[in-house]
C-alpha cells in the first residue's frame, strides 16, 4: 500500500470522527460511555496504526490491524442502528464511508513493500 493512500485513510477517518462525535453525544448516557466510548477509541486506534505504517514501519500486519479495527468500528454501528441510536440514514452514510476507507487498505501477502 502506498503512503498517499494510507494518509487519505487517515484524513477520511478524521472527517468521519467530527461528523460521528455530535452523534454520539446523543446516545443516552450509559451507552455513550460504553458504545459510544468503544467506538471513539476504536477510531483513534485505525489512525494510530495507519500512523504507524506511515510514518515507521511498512508492515502489513500494521495494515491488518488498521483494518480490523475498521471492521470492529462497523460492527460498533450495526449495534447503534439496531438499538436505534443511529437512524437508517445516518446508518447508511457512515457505514458507505466506512467501507470506502478500509477498501485501499489492501494486505500484500509476499512483498511488503511500497
Amino acid at each position: 500500500m502506498r503512503q498517499d493512500k494510507a494518509m487519505a485513510a487517515v484524513v477520511a477517518l478524521e472527517d468521519f470522527f467530527v461528523e460521528l462525535m455530535p452523534v454520539l453525544r446523543r446516545f443516552p448516557k450509559q451507552e455513550r460511555y460504553a458504545l459510544g466510548s468503544f467506538m471513539e477509541t476504536t477510531i483513534l486506534e485505525a489512525v494510530s496504526y495507519l500512523h504507524h505504517y506511515i510514518y515507521s514501519e511498512k508492515d502489513s500486519e500494521i495494515l491488518r490491524r488498521a483494518k480490523g479495527r475498521i471492521h470492529l468500528l462497523l460492527f460498533h454501528a450495526r449495534v447503534a442502528k439496531r438499538m436505534g441510536y443511529f437512524s437508517e440514514g445516518q446508518y447508511e452514510i457512515f457505514s458507505h464511508r466506512l467501507v470506502q476507507v478500509g477498501r485501499p487498505l489492501v494486505i500484500r501477502k509476499k512483498n511488503d513493500s511500497i
